[in-house]
């Protein structure tokens, strides 16, 4: 196992619960995709596996241990966390950007390894050419993909991944759910929260469905059925299948 929730409640303010009783894991090179509309909690479940937000109640673990007992050091050897957005507010190239993800494993200054692992995270994200570039220069894409690097750069068991692929073209959406599922190989686990439901099909080994800050459904790709969709989203749809995949339509033109 290498993450555990249960039970998780929590609230912005006080009578109004944004997570209701949570339970979600994800097992060694899992990826688990978290799907629901907007405001049915996906963001704020994250922050809390993040251990940004500490619920009220239910716990978090990692390989066992409670997430409080790690330091912050531990936790960001084991957590590796992208947001949904970042801007960068003070100027910082690709290169710089990417070693800050080191910082858990670095005592006083970046040695020649720490500078060796973001030089082979650059080349495999294929970002080399942009090393010494701002990081705010670069297109919504490349971004996505430096950040994602720098996560990667802490070495983690886990990646949390908020909305990876909001506000990217279809060709930065699929590069950068490729190197999401590489990390597989490597037996790195994915907690991913993502709105395209066809996307979440292909690139996902379960999927979490959340209405209204619950666990609607989850499973496999037979929580996808047009009765849970409707239910969830108020969508209808037609579910079918091109080249083997499973595929989801609006059920009324658009």
């Amino acid at each position: 196992m290498r993450l555990k929730a249960h039970d998780l409640d929590f609230s912005y303010e006080e009578d109004k619960k944004v997570l209701k009783d949570i339970h979600i894991t994800a097992e060694e090179g899992e990826i688990v995709a978290l799907v629901g509309p907007n405001g049915s909690g996906k963001t704020t479940l994250l922050r809390c596996l993040a251990d940004f937000h500490t619920p009220e109640k239910g716990e978090v673990k990692i390989d066992g241990m409670d997430i409080k007992e790690y330091t912050l050091n531990e936790k960001a050897r084991k957590l590796g966390y992208v947001p949904q957005i970042e801007n960068i507010s003070f100027p910082s190239t690709v290169f710089d950007t990417v070693l800050m993800g080191r910082k858990p494993y670095v005592s006083w200054k970046p040695s020649d390894q720490d500078r060796r692992i973001v030089s082979d995270l650059l080349e495999k994200l294929e970002l080399s050419r942009f090393a010494m570039r701002e990081v705010n220069e670069l297109s919504g894409g490349q971004r996505q993909k430096v950040f994602i690097a720098r996560a990667l750069a802490q070495k983690p068991m886990i990646l949390l991944l908020d909305e990876p692929t909001s506000n990217l073209d279809l060709k930065h959406q699929l590069e950068v759910l490729d190197i999401i599922q590489q990390q597989k190989k490597k037996g790195i686990s994915s907690i991913i929260a993502i709105h395209d439901l066809n996307l979440a099909i292909r690139y996902s080994d379960r999927i979490v469905m959340l209405k209204e800050g619950e666990v609607y459904a989850s499973g496999g790709m037979e929580v996808v059925s047009a009765e849970n969709i409707e239910d969830v989203y108020d969508v209808e749809v037609h579910i079918g299948e091109h080249q083997g995949w499973m595929i989801v339509t609006p059920d009324k033109p658009l």
